[in-house]
């Protein structure tokens, strides 16, 4: 190699501002889909937490041998439109009968949301925009349903969870204490 060759590497403004403008292009088409998907995000995550928590409040009553309790607020949506949810969307809360009686509450199971209560929190409050919905099988307002200690339902019941954004999700419980989500159309 001779002294007065220089030899460089790398990119020159225009490879670098031509490459920036391509990523522009991407986040302006990109933004609005990402602004679409939060709500339903939010939508699928209270669902998939309402099922596990229905499978970890049959699970303890069968580990405990003891009855365990779901109170559950719900609204009716249908007086809604569907581009709206009740505010706030409802909550549940799980307990345990420890002494048998069912006449009190004895010990709550602690439930994960982020509705930004102090730990632990022992009620799932739906987040802004999800709203648990009564349907033809469940009352309007509170609800109570139990698990026995052998892992029966008290009664075939479904929940549904609805956001602002017209979109749903199903939640089945049978008598038998099968629990099963499906998205609604």
């Amino acid at each position: 190699m001779k002294k007065d060759q220089i030899t460089t590497t790398g990119f020159t403004l225009i490879e670098i501002m031509v490459a920036m403008a391509i990523i522009a292009l991407f986040a302006i088409f990109a933004a609005p889909a990402m602004v679409k998907l939060g709500p339903n995000m939010k939508l699928r995550q209270a669902a998939m937490d309402l099922h596990s928590n229905l499978q970890k409040m049959k699970l303890e009553a069968v580990k405990r041998n003891r009855k365990t309790q779901l109170n559950i607020t719900m609204f009716d949506c249908s007086s809604f439109p569907s581009s709206s949810v009740p505010s706030p969307g409802g909550l549940y809360t799980i307990s345990v009968d420890e002494d048998g009686n069912a006449t009190t509450i004895d010990e709550y199971l602690e439930l994960s949301d982020d509705s930004g209560d102090s730990a632990p929190d022992t009620d799932y409050d739906m987040t802004p925009g999800t709203a648990l919905c009564k349907n033809y099988s469940t009352p309007n307002g509170v609800s109570v349903f139990f698990f026995t200690p052998d892992g029966l339902w008290s009664e075939d019941a479904a929940f549904e969870l609805h956001n602002n954004k017209g979109s749903g999700y199903k939640i089945s419980v049978s008598k038998a204490g099968a629990i099963t989500t499906h998205k609604l159309p």
